[in-house]
């Protein structure tokens, strides 16, 4: 699998009228770039015919984005009378990020959606796909608050997300919503505990709840007892399947879940509760 490190920063980009069609730009320009040095140099003519985008859109796009050097470096260099080239300069590893895989850009999605779901996604809950939002008129979703988050009309966003919902590519839930595009990923390497948490997490998602937050040290024991990778799996039915045993074994999910319930259900082990009421007095120097 190919994937692509995408800055978080994303949602705080605010030039022009198109975030979304401009994001989608920065994304495709940063798949062109070198993965070593962050530097692209990638022209408009050739940007304008693999996004399908016309060439003066890409130009003031690029206009654009050079306006924000939170996001990338855009220098231009006058090669002739006639001839500039940009030099575009990534940040190669951003303190906060997410994957997708770079098969992302091959879909047949609409632009400005493909944009859309990288900016929700820069908003969505860490090492999730989930997007919450605080309570909203009746207790539903509160798009407002997505809007200003993303730094977007709240029309344009209502529109965004219905259209992306009639696409598959978003669920909504009590309080939000969760993207189900299968290319913006949760993780990229595949240790046991990234595969056991995306097993939860799509479980979650097929029963319409929001996935728990990640704990690694709760998900290193759920790996103990099941086989993450398949080698010793005999059937799909196999007792150490975790696809299989969680859909067997975890019947009367509650709305509101931690993995702690999947601690107990998937392996029958309760976490000691913490003693609130014990008080620490290491502190003290007598």
């Amino acid at each position: 699998m190919s994937y692509l490190v995408i800055p978080k920063s994303i949602q705080t980009y605010n030039q022009g009228k198109n975030k979304n069609i401009d994001i989608y730009v920065f994304t495709y320009i940063k798949l062109c770039s070198n993965f070593n040095t962050g530097i692209s140099n990638i022209t408009e003519k050739t940007l304008s015919k693999l996004t399908d985008i016309p060439l003066g859109t890409v130009e003031n796009i690029i206009s654009r984005l050079k306006k924000d050097d939170s996001l990338l470096k855009i220098e231009t260099k006058q090669m002739n009378e006639t001839i500039r080239k940009n030099i575009y300069k990534f940040e190669i590893n951003p303190d906060h990020h997410f994957y997708i895989d770079t098969q992302f850009f091959y879909s047949d999605l609409p632009l400005e959606i493909r944009g859309f779901l990288l900016l929700l996604k820069s908003i969505a809950s860490n090492n999730t796909n989930t997007i919450l939002t605080k309570s909203g008129k009746n207790n539903k979703v509160n798009i407002s608050d997505i809007a200003r988050k993303l730094n977007q009309d709240r029309d344009k966003v209502t529109k965004l997300l219905k259209q992306s919902i009639a696409l598959n590519q978003l669920k909504e839930i009590d309080n939000g919503f969760i993207i189900m595009n299968e290319h913006i990923l949760l993780s990229v390497k595949e240790t046991a505990e990234n595969l056991a948490y995306k097993v939860i997490s799509d479980f979650c998602n097929s029963k319409g709840i929001v996935p728990p937050v990640r704990n690694n040290d709760i998900l290193t024991i759920i790996c103990t007892k099941y086989d993450l990778f398949g080698y010793l799996s005999d059937s799909i039915e196999d007792e150490r399947n975790l696809c299989y045993q969680i859909y067997k074994r975890c019947k009367n999910v509650p709305k509101t879940v931690n993995l702690e319930y999947f601690l107990k259900s998937l392996c029958n082990i309760d976490l000691p509760k913490k003693d609130h009421t014990k008080q620490n007095f290491d502190f003290i120097q007598l």
